[in-house]
């Protein structure tokens, strides 16, 4: 059922219910008039509300699925140097970016990281992106390529340029 319909509904109830007590506490007509008012404007709030978070979670998964991960995690220092993007796969479904981003962080400066999920579900994929600058790239590439994190042999190698 619609949530626009289901507050309807719900403001109704409550309206016929306000003036049924109304009428058995012997309140004047004011007081019988002014607690359905307050329902008919909590029940345009709620319409507003559910018509925002609508458009809002619409809108999300637009930009979700554009971009198919969320970029978080960007140094905001990043050097002159261009970047690297770098493929890492075999991640473990329990890594966070944050997890993925401190482990190369040890050797080289992470500019980004992202894990991508899936459009559907949100589950993750269990491969992702960092950005490293390009002069650290393949040193990065040798020293943590098949190695272990989170009980998982990583691959990591230049990502391949993103088509259309």
């Amino acid at each position: 059922m619609n949530t626009n319909i289901k507050v309807i509904i719900t403001a109704i109830i409550l309206i016929i219910i306000s003036v049924a007590v109304s009428l058995t506490q012997g309140m004047s007509t004011v007081g019988i008039l002014l607690s359905p008012v307050c329902i008919v404007i909590f029940a345009v709030v709620m319409l507003l509300n559910s018509s925002t978070s609508i458009n809002t979670s619409t809108n999300n998964s637009t930009t979700t699925s554009k971009k198919a991960s969320s970029t978080v995690n960007q140094d905001k220092n990043s050097s002159d140097d261009t970047l690297a993007t770098l493929y890492v796969g075999n991640i473990s479904y329990k890594a966070t970016e944050d997890d993925l981003k401190n482990y190369f962080q040890t050797f080289t400066t992470v500019h980004s990281v992202r894990l991508l999920k899936d459009k559907r579900t949100g589950k993750k994929k269990g491969f992702g992106f960092i950005e490293v600058s390009d002069s650290d790239a393949n040193k990065t590439i040798e020293k943590y390529n098949e190695s272990i994190f989170f009980e998982r042999n990583l691959i990591v190698r230049h990502a391949k340029e993103k088509v259309g």
